[in-house]
């Protein structure tokens, strides 16, 4: 029961800093929209700022986006999964591996009409889908850790973090802005923003292990039998 009264207070955790969330929703859309211009031109910012009903759009469908899905995924995901796996094997180990465990979950996907493109998914498309499962998101969950961490174990900002993947990889901004761009290339963008923070954390993403009630020796500190680090 303390471990769900533990996860609750985390999941409804609101109260930090606001800027917490400005950064949260624009990070990824912004690296999108300086990937896209790096390799359409800079076309795209003009676009971008020129299009204010398209950036009101965004917003709301962020705002829905947070509120029907990504706040309870990460709930899950990040506030049970990595939340666990951190003291045990380290941020980053810990981000793979939460990444693999949700794309386990989104692998039936892959073989249900519309899953994850229109029609069904060509029988050799299936391994590119499952690398982009399990490989591509990897820098993003970095992130997500390093939000995480740093936001004072808040699900709600990395919740709206994952609300603002959504709008960097949807259909609603860089098609609208950079048309005919391959939104593969976004996801080069993320890597380089994660591998900014990752040298800029030394490789820790905001991660610091500390002594709890009913303490327990791990390879990664010493944190309580829940794995509860705040």
């Amino acid at each position: 029961r303390s471990g769900v009264r533990e996860l609750r207070r985390r999941v409804f955790h609101f109260r930090v800093n606001p800027l917490w969330y400005l950064l949260a929703l624009s990070v990824l859309p912004l690296a999108a929209v300086i990937t896209a211009t790096g390799v359409t031109g800079t076309n795209v910012v003009a676009e971008f700022f020129a299009r204010q009903d398209l950036i009101a759009a965004v917003a709301v469908e962020a705002l829905i986006a947070f509120l029907l899905v990504n706040w309870w995924e990460e709930a899950a995901f990040t506030g049970f999964v990595l939340h666990r796996l951190q003291p045990r094997m380290g941020p980053v180990r810990a981000s793979v591996v939460t990444t693999w465990v949700q794309a386990l979950v989104h692998v039936p996907l892959v073989f249900v009409a519309g899953g994850v493109t229109d029609g069904r998914v060509a029988s050799d498309q299936v391994p590119f889908y499952l690398a982009a499962l399990f490989i591509l998101p990897i820098p993003v969950r970095m992130l997500i850790t390093w939000l995480y961490n740093t936001a004072g174990h808040s699900i709600p900002v990395v919740g709206v973090f994952h609300a603002g993947l959504g709008v960097a990889t949807g259909s609603l901004l860089l098609p609208e802005i950079a048309p005919g761009f391959d939104q593969i290339w976004v996801y080069a963008g993320f890597a380089v923003v994660a591998a900014i923070v990752l040298a800029l954390t030394r490789g820790r993403l905001g991660y610091e292990p500390r002594r709890t009630a009913g303490s327990l020796v791990s390879s990664e500190g010493v944190v309580d039998h829940l794995g509860v680090t705040s």
